[in-house]
């Protein structure tokens, strides 16, 4: 006869080893991530601490050196930088003062990319994806503009990466822009899906309508 009283506590050690915190995996930590961003965004009532804790999640998380989240401004249509992490103070000082037009935001000749799907998009350095003569000192290393890239795997200064941000009626109302893995490595699938699924996240937060000015 098996020791049912046994089987019984074999069963809850095995369940609560499985389930500790100790030996997540990536993904699972990944994931906890975001249900605490969601979580902590679900009473914020500033749009603005939730792009910036949105930013510094996918920072950490995701090890880039460069996180932005933009913005479409209701006020006057253009989609500004809102949430800044990892940039030097000349670089967000730039960023800050740029506005962008809808027509410049779907701009292939000034900001050429790379689509891989209906959120992302890859910006290469050597095609030069921004305004020459006004935007190099948005990067954080613009004298590192140009310089050649040694391998296909990797990122280069100038290079970034958009996940947009939809609103009802796939209206484009904002970008999750980041730059700078700490690897050096063009960023896997597995990333950029989670960023898109924080992108779509973000989306469904500010469909909620109640929040303070940005």
């Amino acid at each position: 006869m098996p020791d049912e009283s046994k089987i019984y506590k074999d069963t809850v050690d095995l369940i609560r080893n499985r389930f500790q915190k100790l030996g997540q995996s990536d993904s699972e930590k990944i994931f906890d991530a975001i249900l605490k961003f969601i979580a902590d965004s679900e009473e914020q009532k500033n749009l603005n601490v939730i792009l910036q804790d949105a930013a510094r999640m996918i920072h950490r998380i995701f090890s880039f050196n460069e996180v932005t989240i933009g913005l479409r401004s209701p006020k006057d249509g253009l989609y500004r930088y809102e949430a800044i992490v990892g940039h030097t103070r000349e670089a967000e000082q730039m960023m800050r003062d740029f506005a962008f037009t809808r027509a410049e935001m779907c701009d292939c000749k000034d900001y050429p990319g790379i689509s891989v799907n209906k959120y992302t998009e890859f910006s290469l350095a050597e095609t030069k994806p921004y305004k020459e003569g006004a935007e190099e000192k948005m990067f954080n290393r613009p004298l590192m503009l140009g310089k050649g890239r040694t391998s296909p795997t990797k990122m280069i200064e100038g290079d970034y990466v958009d996940v947009y941000i939809f609103g009802e009626k796939d209206d484009m109302i904002g970008w999750i822009e980041f730059s700078g893995p700490r690897d050096g490595n063009i960023p896997s699938r597995e990333t950029v899906k989670w960023i898109e699924l924080t992108s779509v996240i973000l989306g469904v937060i500010m469909r909620r309508g109640d929040f303070a000015a940005v």
